[in-house]
This record gives C-alpha cells, structure tokens and sequence, in this order.
C-alpha cells in the first residue's frame, strides 16, 4: 500500500545487501488521529547507512502512507487503546524476521534517520528510550495520569498497591518515557521485559508508562538512555499528546455519544466522529477526574474506597471542591477534635486525610488548618470570624457528627467568603434533610446570598450499607455547577 520512498530511503546501488535492517513502526489502532509521516522534518539530503522499514501496524486497512507500509492487525477481543500496546511491547511476535527494531510514538517526526551507529551497545542487549523528562517516581507519574483524566484512579490505586507488594514503590526510579524504544528484541531479556510489560497493561492502566519501569525491573532489564529527552534531543521530534487534532487518552465517549445521541453516527463511533469534528480535546468531552481518590490512597487516608475503613467520600468530595481550585486562593481545613462516635477519624487518619485535600487544591493555594474541639461547634455561642479581606472561598470540615450540622455551619460560615463561598462538610454520622434545610436557609440569611445545597452518602467498613446524608455542601451564589437543593430529592 505504500505509494512512493522518501529519497533519503534509496540504498546506494550495489549497497543493499550490505546494510543492517532495522523496522521503525508505529501502531495506530482504533479512530484516535491522523497517521504522521515521520520523515516530513528531514533536513534536505539526510540519508541513512540502514535498511529501513517502516511499518505502521493498524486495524484500519483503508490507510495510505508515501512512508509507511501496513500490517492488519486482528481486532475485536481487546478495546483499542489496550490492543495498540501490544505491538508496542512485544516487537518479536511481529518481526520474527528482523532482529532490531524502532517503535515510534505516531506523534514522532526525526531530526536525523537511524544510523547503525545507534545500533552499537555496550550491554549484552540494545535498549534504548528517553528518560522521563519531569518524574523520577512513580507516584508523580500517577498524580499526572490521575490529574490528565488519562486512566480511573480506582485501577492507578490497584497498580500501585500491587507494585507495593513487591517492593518500595521508591525503588522505581528513574523513570523512562515509551515514546521511543529501539530494541534488539529477540534478546531473551528483552522478550522477558515485554512479556512483563503487556500482562501488567492487561491487568492495570492503559496508559503504559505507568508499568514500564516496573517491569524493566521484574525483567532485570536496563536502558541505556539517548541523550536529552523527547522534547530537547538531536534524534527526533516530539509533537506532544495534546493536538486538537487527535483524541487526548481522556476523552470519554459514552458521555460524547450521549450529548451528541441525535446524531446517529456520533452514538455508533463516538470517538471517530469527535475525531472528524476536531472534538477530541474539547473539556467537555473528558473524562471525569479522579484526583482526590488517588491522592487518599498516596496519603494513607480513608477518604477514598483504598485504605480501611474505605469513608468511600473522595468521589463526591471531589467535584465539590474543584470549582474552588484557583490560584491565589484561599481555603481553610478545620478538623474537629473530641468525638467519640464509632466512626470518628483518629488523629493519624484525620492528618492524612488533611494532607490528601490540601494537596488536591494545589501548590498556588493558601491553606490553613484549624483544629477545633467537637464541643466549641455543639454547645457554645462561639462564632469563628476572618478579618474582612482575608475569608476563604472554601470551609472544609473534616469529621462532624452529623447531629450538630446546624449549630456548627452557623459558627464557621463568617470564615467564608460572603460574596462567593462553600462550606463543606464531611460527616462522621448522618444528618437529616430537615437539618440539612434548615442550615440552608440560616446560611442564605448570615451571606445574603441564594445558597445552593446537596447530599450525598458515603460508607464505612463497619457497616454493609451506606451512611446516608455524610457529604454535605452549601454553596453561593447559586450557579451551574451547583447541584440541586435537598428539597428536590
């Protein structure tokens, strides 16, 4: 299918025979972009000493390249996005017949073409990639994955805790980017490596760097790193992941096809349709984010479904807070002291819990920590105030009893911000609608404002059912983001 060769790809007459064959491919599977051609950034007369073959392996066999040949890939047991890594990590199942090969990111153009002096190595294998251009632990690769949208939290969580299994996740380091591999891969390390590689693919995230230096690891495998990393370097062009003109790894196609359900051909292929409609990288075809939950587990904290006794909170939290996430601003965590419900935070769960939340609303915030006895919300006449000026866009109160709801938003809401507030409150016992209401109404009078409401459950792993009524939000002035008073559920 092939239509034409680049001219820096001819062999010299009479040379064929004499040159090394190395496979440069790509894997482009599912409706996600436009197929690159990696040889467009050439600088004029650049050649090569290799025999070059550049294979774009796909399920798509209506493509067509002036570069790349096509190898049909058998589709239909595995999703798009887990099936185009398979390739990616075993090269061996695909060129029995070449013993190096390249594999390319489709967002990779090259400076300069492969030369056999790349193919020289000191270590008993070839095995070369970038080193991670911003992470040197793994947990900061999965605070990035979990902040992109790019992979659910809940499976980055069950990564990480299997790889703690198997050892200090700190040990992983330093980290590779996959965007450029060049193997000798019937290596029987290597093969080992990419084995690894695609079953820890399978059972975890999608988003493959995630596993890969884990299994370098489990493989005893090495990489001997190409100078600079994928955005600086002399060998190649990184085009970035975020092209309006491709899909992003967030892009959630069911929430696409169900804004877009009168368009019949939207609802049959979501993702090709974004594609031909520019749509892949607009916001609100992303994938919810599910930051916080990760970021109980990174801190040991119970808010989330990870760490005993699993509050189960963090994915309602979450978009509570978001609309809060702003620089410059202000927010103040108050944890209440002193109960002794069943269910109250310890002192080292509520700390953790603390650190999770502050670190979800970002470095560019002003936090504060205010630790306040159960008593001083329940039985006092006590109103806590902020000098004019200096009130937080966001109270969080951490371990209420649900009882003194009332009594204790009306002494904490003059922290808040009156213009443009939300006081939340995460609850160790249930409310009642009624209190719910109630605080509703009291907090409108003390702002001036319209104060929208919501409930939410949570659980415990004391109980086998939810606990009603334990994540509750007043929020003003009232706006879209807000979700719908108690009254109306």
């Amino acid at each position: 299918m092939t239509t034409a060769m680049h001219p820096a790809l001819a062999a010299a007459p009479g040379s064929q025979g004499q040159r090394t064959r190395l496979v440069v491919y790509t894997a482009l599977v599912g409706p996600k972009e436009s197929l690159n051609n990696p040889l467009d950034g050439l600088p004029a007369g650049a050649s090569t000493d290799l025999d070059l073959d550049f294979v774009c392996i796909t399920d798509n066999p209506a493509l067509r390249s002036p570069v790349w040949r096509f190898m049909l890939l058998p589709t239909g047991h595995l999703p798009p996005e887990k099936l185009s890594r398979r390739p990616k990590a075993l090269p061996h199942d695909y060129f029995p017949d070449a013993a190096y090969s390249l594999y390319i990111d489709n967002t990779v153009s090259f400076k300069r073409l492969p030369q056999a002096s790349d193919l020289i190595t000191a270590q008993p294998y070839l095995f070369r990639a970038f080193r991670h251009a911003r992470h040197t632990q793994l947990d900061q690769e999965a605070f990035a994955v979990a902040a992109l949208g790019y992979e659910d939290a809940s499976v980055i969580c069950q990564q990480l805790a299997f790889y703690a299994g198997k050892g200090p996740l700190d040990a992983i380091t330093p980290l590779t980017t996959a965007t450029v591999l060049l193997r000798s891969h019937h290596h029987a390390t290597v093969r080992s490596f990419g084995t690894v590689w695609w079953e820890n693919v399978l059972a975890f995230a999608k988003r493959d760097q995630l596993s890969f230096d884990f299994a370098l690891r489990q493989a005893g495998a090495a990489v001997d790193y190409f100078p600079g990393i994928t955005r600086d370097n002399p060998f190649i062009l990184w085009q970035g992941s975020l092209s309006p003109e491709r899909l992003r790894a967030s892009f959630d196609a069911r929430r696409y096809a169900w804004l877009h359900r009168d368009d019949a051909a939207a609802v049959a292929d979501p993702k090709a349709h974004a594609l031909a409609h520019g749509r892949g990288g607009e916001p609100q075809y992303q994938r919810t984010l599910g930051l916080l939950e990760l970021l109980a587990y990174q801190h040991g904290s119970s808010l989330g479904r990870q760490v005993a006794p699993r509050r189960c909170m963090a994915e309602a939290i979450e978009p509570l807070l978001a609309p809060c996430r702003r620089p410059q601003g202000r927010f103040v965590i108050v944890r209440i002291q002193g109960s002794t419900l069943p269910r109250a935070f310890s002192a080292d769960d509520m700390e953790r819990a603390g650190r999770a939340l502050a670190t979800y609303m970002g470095a560019g915030m002003v936090g504060t920590v205010l630790d306040l006895p159960v008593g001083d919300l329940a039985h006092t006449s006590r109103v806590f105030t902020a000098p004019a000026g200096e009130q937080f866009d966001l109270v969080l109160v951490l371990g209420l009893p649900g009882a003194v709801l009332l009594a204790a938003a009306q002494k904490l809401v003059r922290l808040a911000t009156p213009a443009a507030g939300r006081l939340v409150l995460a609850l160790t016992s249930p409310t009642s609608l009624g209190a719910a209401l109630e605080t509703e109404a009291v907090l409108a009078q003390v702002t001036g404002q319209a104060v929208a409401a919501s409930l939410q459950s949570a659980r415990h792993d004391d109980l086998p059912t939810p606990l009603p009524n334990c994540v509750a939000s007043f929020a003003w002035p009232r706006d879209s983001a807000d979700t719908a008073s108690p009254a109306a559920h």
